[in-house]
């Protein structure tokens, strides 16, 4: 800590402090990439098949939801009226 010109207290790091802290980060951050590594080496096969029921789960709700989508439609219905058409080519 340093005084400042008006006799506040400052938080001054040296540049070699400030060297020390950044190539620490460094490392930290190189060691966690390192592990994520290590890890998905490990478990490939059980994060591909995770994915892959996920991805067949998600396929299936969307099937699921555009065919209720479809039922949801009223269907025609076709009463009879008891008129016939005198001219009526069909019957």
């Amino acid at each position: 800590m340093k005084l400042n010109c008006n006799g506040g207290m400052v938080a001054a790091f040296q540049n070699e402090d400030f060297l020390i802290l950044f190539l620490l980060l460094i490392r930290f951050l190189w060691y966690k990439k390192y592990m994520i590594k290590e890890f998905i080496k490990k478990y490939q096969e059980d994060i591909i098949l995770v994915i892959g029921v996920i991805l067949i789960s998600l396929f299936s709700f969307a099937m699921g939801y555009i065919v209720a989508k479809e039922q949801e439609k009223q269907p025609l219905r076709f009463e009879e009226t008891g008129f016939i058409p005198k001219n009526n080519f069909f019957l």
